[in-house]
């Protein structure tokens, strides 16, 4: 099965430009491959970095319940004292 290809019309600054170019010549291979490897390089870091933040705000969300679990005795115990004190 063919994937499927479609167009995507980016600006980019002067210089990046001179540089894919520049890259694209020592390579021997068209800035359209030049860009597309890039470019899925750096979705892919970006989703393994976007997955390991996810990943530790769930992990940190585990650690904030389970510290709060410990203390809720303790505070019930501090409220009822207040009230009983008031």
């Amino acid at each position: 099965m063919a994937e499927e290809s479609k167009k995507l019309v980016v600006e980019i600054d002067a210089q990046t430009y001179s540089l894919i170019e520049e890259y694209s010549r020592y390579m021997n291979q068209e800035n359209k491959k030049v860009v597309n490897y890039l470019l899925n390089q750096s979705l892919k870091e970006f989703v393994t970095n976007y997955q390991n933040l996810k990943k530790g705000y769930v992990d940190m969300a585990s650690i904030n319940l389970e510290i709060s679990d410990a203390f809720t005795v303790s505070e019930n115990e501090a409220f009822n004292r207040i009230d009983y004190e008031e």
